[in-house]
Parts: C-alpha cells; structure tokens; sequence
C-alpha cells in the first residue's frame, strides 16, 4: 500500500542566527530540503518542519562516553563552531518558545498545519510549546510505554537512533543458512538486566561479553570508520556468527544496538520492557524481533530454540528489509517519517485522549503562558543575544540582510510587550490580593490593558 502523500514546508533556516546546530541535524534538513513531498508555498503546506536546531543530537556521527562536546555539531559556521551537545540541551527549551514568540513559525498553532519537533537525548521533559496541543508533533527517541506523558498516540512519531557500526559493504539479501552461534552479545554493563544476561555465557552457542568502557578506548565509535577498525571488528565478527543477538535497554531505553544488529541480517532480541518501538505506528515488531521481558532473561535460550528454521529465516530477511527501508542512514528516516506522518494525517490529527489529558494537566498549572517559567528563560535568552550578536562590516552588498538597532529594539518591544504586560498585571494584582489566591484572568486581562497605556501608550 503506498503511503499517503502530503506537502511540507521548511521554514528557512536560522542556524548561524540561533548558534545551535547538530551534523544529525544539518543532515535532516537537507534531505527535507531535496524531497519531491516539500512545498515553497505554506498555504499549500500540511506539515511544517523548523528552521532551528532542539534536537539535541549527540551520538552520532561520534558515539561517545561522555557526551561529546562539539564532535557532533558544525563546526564552520559563519560566525564558529555551531554549538555542542550540553549548551543545546540548556538552552532547547527557551530558544523554541524565543522562536515561536518572535515570528519565525508565523502558522504555529493553526488548526491544519502541523509541526515537527525533534527530540534526539532520548527523554522527554515536558514542554507547554511541544506536549500541550495536539497541532504539534515531537518525533522523539526513547518513548516510553505507559507513561502519562511518554508518547501521544496518533499525534507523535516513534523515533529511531542513528546507528554506528553497521555491515559494510552492505548485505543485499539474507540466506538462511544456520551460523555458529544462538546467540549474542557485547556491550557496556550499564544496565542490570545487561550483567544477568552474563549467566547465560557458555562461550560457545551463547556468547556475552559485558565490556568496561570507563577507562577504554571502545568508549568512542566513529560511524565513519571502517567495519574493519580494529574496535568494530570483534563486534562486527560477533554479529555475523550469530543467529540472534540480544538488544537490552542501556542507560536508558535507547539503544542502537538493534539497528546495528539489522544490519548484519541477526535477528534482534529485544529488552526493554518500557521502549516504545521506532516507528512502531507502521511496523509489526514481532515479525522481526524477539521480544523478552527484563525479568525473564534467563529463559531467552529456551525460547530462541523453539524457533524452527522457517521462522528464523522470516524474521532474519524482516529484519534486514526494514533496516535498509527506515533505519540504515538519515534518507531512510526520513521516508519513515513521512509515512508516518501520512498515516497520521490521514486518520486525522484532531486532538486525540493523550494530548486532551496533558493540555488539561498544564492549564491547571499555569494559567498563561506569558508568565510560565520557559517564558522567563526565554527572556532571559533575548536578553543574552544581545552579547552575542555579532559585528559585520556595512556594505551594499548586505543591506538586505542587517536591520538597525532601532528596528532590533522594536522588534524586541513587539515581541516581549506581552510577556511583560502579562507578567506586571499578575504580579501586581497578586501583590495587592487579600485572600492570597491567585488572580482571576480575566482581571489579569483587565489590568494588563491598563498598564499598557501607562507603560506603552496603548489604548486602555
């Protein structure tokens, strides 16, 4: 069946403005850029992707522990280095409300026009701009099952990680002939189901190996290094003499282990018991993985044996196919997720029961944006950019791309007066309020107007 095919829009990019921005990212946006589904007219457009970075990525193309700084982000930008990992997870959240407040995403909010907001740190903060309506999406690694605010059925997208070690050159198909081994593993014991999957080592049909990266050079993986660099290849061996190989959670829930597993045409044995699947909303799992419950490790040997062949060489060819369809580089990403996106689309994207319950938990915790604590931050971000704007040399060939300062300021009047009007009023009434309760909106709304023309020289 084909997917159902929809026009997007890319609001241009402002990445030298916002000084953030990932390789992971970059990617992203040019493959978007070069799609036949993209639109230049937003009227046109359903779906609408940003000109800014808050993805965060920070595993690739370097997988790193610890966290790369720079590795993973551009590092020739205009005016420097675009960012790293730890300043793009401080500053995520202000720069996006900044973004929307300021008029970079003008159909924000508008019934029909979708948004995508990307998540790659592999948790999910709650956010007032991402989670409280149902016109934005958050394509997010991570998602949890059963969590209140884990994952918005029918409005998010189940995001994959990108993977580092992968077969190369790359299978074209899979025989189904049996290898050496069960079954495999190795990796970091970050994790207490990954030291119980160490009783199961005979080291010959079953093979674990629980690594210490901390004081180790296999702490660092470059995706762009060859599968025969001499920290990849064990793994890689491991990977093709095994039949099955096991995929647990790690640090968290993510792990790209299981697309690296794809990769080699091993079928995936899955624990984590609370991930939520990539792209789970059009692929059957089950018809390629093993799943296990964390606290049934120990029987993951009976229950790969009681595979017959068939069924092995099903879910070895399964596999393989959807990683060389949606998981093996940025391309394939993307193609998932405008199936998804059409899926989702097609079945409508009203507000649904997951996105209604969350819109209702945060308008009992705030009664208005314009004072919510990602507003202060946001504000204090504007405050910031002015530090940091950069100095150019005035010329004609530039006079469309510099405002003047006069200009600057009133923009920032513009799009701050509400905020600080808002802000005043509550404050001021709350100050003045005998009962201690908290003001009544619409007497905030009241006293904002009066303010204004005292501060602004509205109309009161």
């Amino acid at each position: 069946m084909a997917p159902w095919r929809f026009w997007f829009y890319l609001y241009p990019p402002q990445f030298e403005r916002d000084g953030i921005l990932s390789l992971w990212y970059s990617e992203l946006y040019q493959t978007l850029q070069r799609h036949e589904w993209r639109t230049e007219d937003p009227q046109k457009a359903s779906v609408f992707f940003l000109g800014i970075d808050v993805s965060c990525a920070y595993l690739w193309p370097v997988y790193s522990a610890p966290v790369p700084g720079s590795a993973n982000y551009v590092q020739e930008g205009r005016w420097g280095a675009l960012g790293n990992a730890k300043e793009c997870q401080r500053t995520r959240q202000a720069r996006l409300e900044a973004y929307v407040r300021n008029g970079w995403a003008p159909y924000w909010g508008i019934e029909g026009k979708q948004h995508v907001v990307f998540d790659q740190l592999c948790y999910h903060p709650l956010s007032e701009l991402v989670h409280a309506e149902h016109f934005v999406s958050l394509a997010g690694v991570g998602h949890l099952k059963g969590r209140a605010y884990g994952y918005r059925r029918g409005i998010d997208i189940s995001w994959p990680e990108m993977p580092v070690t992968v077969e190369d050159p790359p299978l074209s198909a899979c025989d189904c002939q049996p290898r050496k081994r069960l079954a495999s593993f190795q990796g970091a014991g970050t994790r207490s189901v990954r030291q119980k999957l160490t009783a199961l080592h005979d080291g010959d049909q079953i093979v674990v190996h629980v690594v210490d990266v901390t004081n180790s050079g296999l702490n660092t993986t470059d995706s762009r290094w060859e599968v025969g660099h001499p920290i990849k290849a064990p793994y890689a061996a491991l990977m093709r003499e095994s039949d099955f190989a096991l995929a647990p959670a790690g640090h968290s829930q993510c792990s790209l282990r299981l697309y690296e597993i794809m990769s080699f045409c091993t079928i995936p044995v899955i624990l984590a018991d609370e991930k939520l699947l990539p792209f789970s909303e059009i692929l059957n799992w089950s018809e390629m993985a093993v799943m296990v419950p964390e606290n049934a490790a120990g029987t993951v040997p009976e229950r790969l044996r009681a595979l017959d062949a068939d069924s092995r060489c099903h879910m070895r060819r399964k596999a393989h196919e959807a990683f060389h369809k949606f998981f093996a580089n940025v391309s394939a990403n993307v193609r998932g997720l405008l199936e998804v996106l059409g899926q989702h689309l097609q079945r409508g994207l009203g507000p649904k029961e997951d996105s209604l319950r969350v819109a209702a938990d945060f308008r009992q915790q705030s009664m208005n944006l314009a004072w919510s604590q990602l507003a202060m931050e946001d504000f204090r971000r504007q405050r910031l950019a002015f530090t940091w704007l950069p100095a150019w040399p005035r010329g004609d060939s530039d006079k469309d791309c510099r405002i003047s300062w006069s200009e600057l300021l009133q923009h920032a009047q513009d799009a701050h007066r509400g905020l600080v009007l808002g802000t005043l009023a509550f404050a001021e009434l709350g100050r003045s309020s005998k009962a201690g309760g908290l003001p009544q909106p619409e007497a905030i709304r009241k006293n904002a107007l009066r303010m204004d023309g005292r501060i602004f020289g509205g109309v009161s």
